[in-house]
């Protein structure tokens, strides 16, 4: 057994054992970087500004109402926009992201739709679960079908952004009847991205982070250094322009300083290294698809969105000159081509 408590073959053990000596090479660079870090800026690079309140921007209402509901073994938090009654929106964000990231996307689509942004379970206002095997994707996938059948619907519009695409790629598979449409935001399929970090370097080397977070703690150290400046680091525009500022940056602060919030964020990679263990796909996912895709991407090539090619039999791509974070960057664009597409 591996250290999640796994079963694994001879294969199996050598795969983690190239995968681990790869997390280690990246984790002597990461030390080199804080040492380097800790020179320059001294025992503040450590620090970590105090937050007790939520900023204001969090309880805006124009972003819709707050509510918890638990599902299992697990309180999830989310927030709806809209009349209930009306044809589910359901928005699934990524990594290290929260429901926030789809304030412009609530105030959209509330206006003709049940427009809901969850918190993943891990994330946000959700409970922080102790196990790793609390965030594989079968466990993920339970929470959003229980959370759609509390919302009094039998079928949503699944929109995904990073980690959140893959849910929902993942949740089409499970559950076909379940999504009317499907709309990936800068993300893919498990399956294609694994297939394409082993035949594309360009890919390989831009998933370096992957590798980096089955590490113990160190990910965590790296994310906490200087106040959390890897959100500053991480939420740049194509222009390499900050897409977070003011009080929208303290907001992804204060919620990635809650206790064990960023460990469990970045349980999910741990929890989910092994992509080929995902669904398997018998037949083409016939679910009418759309992908928004920011051309600039510094963490997922081209290619792991064309590879959806294969598996989507009614597929469409819209691309914008914008980075990974394409629905912060370029929110009117990504809301004109989901409403244009949610129309058809």
């Amino acid at each position: 057994m591996n250290c999640f408590g796994k079963k694994l073959t001879i294969l199996g053990w050598i795969k983690y054992a190239i995968a681990y000596m790869i997390s280690l090479s990246y984790g002597w660079m990461i030390c080199f970087v804080i040492g380097y870090s800790t020179l320059k800026y001294g025992r503040g690079y450590f620090q970590v500004k105090k937050r007790e309140d939520p900023p204001e921007i969090l309880q805006n209402p124009d972003y819709g109402e707050h509510h918890t509901v638990r599902l299992g073994d697990v309180n999830i938090h989310y927030v709806a926009k809209g009349k209930s009654e009306a044809p589910l929106i359901l928005m699934l964000h990524g990594f290290p992201d929260f429901w926030f990231s789809w304030k412009n996307q609530l105030i959209e689509f509330g206006k003709t739709h049940y427009a809901v942004a969850m918190d993943l379970r891990g994330y946000g206002e959700s409970d922080k679960l102790p196990y790793l095997r609390s965030y594989e994707i079968p466990e993920i996938l339970e929470d959003v079908d229980k959370l759609i059948t509390h919302l009094g619907k039998n079928q949503a519009i699944l929109i995904g952004h990073d980690w959140g695409g893959f849910i929902a790629a993942e949740y089409v598979k499970k559950y076909p009847d379940r999504v009317s449409k499907l709309i990936l935001l800068n993300s893919s399929e498990s399956r294609v991205m694994g297939q394409v970090m082993k035949t594309d370097l360009k890919q390989f080397l831009s998933s370096w982070y992957i590798f980096f977070f089955q590490l113990i703690l160190l990910p965590e150290l790296t994310f906490l250094g200087r106040d959390f400046g890897a959100l500053e680091n991480l939420y740049v525009g194509a222009d390499k322009k900050p897409l977070l500022k003011g009080e929208e940056l303290e907001a992804y602060k204060f919620t990635f300083s809650r206790p064990a919030a960023t460990t469990c964020a970045i349980n999910y990679y741990r929890a989910n290294f092994d992509l080929s263990k995902s669904s398997k796909i018998t037949s083409k996912i016939s679910c009418p698809t759309m992908v928004v895709w920011g051309q600039d991407d510094t963490f997922l090539t081209l290619k792991v969105a064309t590879g959806l090619t294969k598996l989507m039999e009614n597929i469409k791509f819209e691309f914008l000159n914008a980075g990974h974070f394409v629905h912060l960057e370029k929110p009117k664009q990504v809301n004109k081509f989901i409403r244009s597409f949610i129309r058809k």
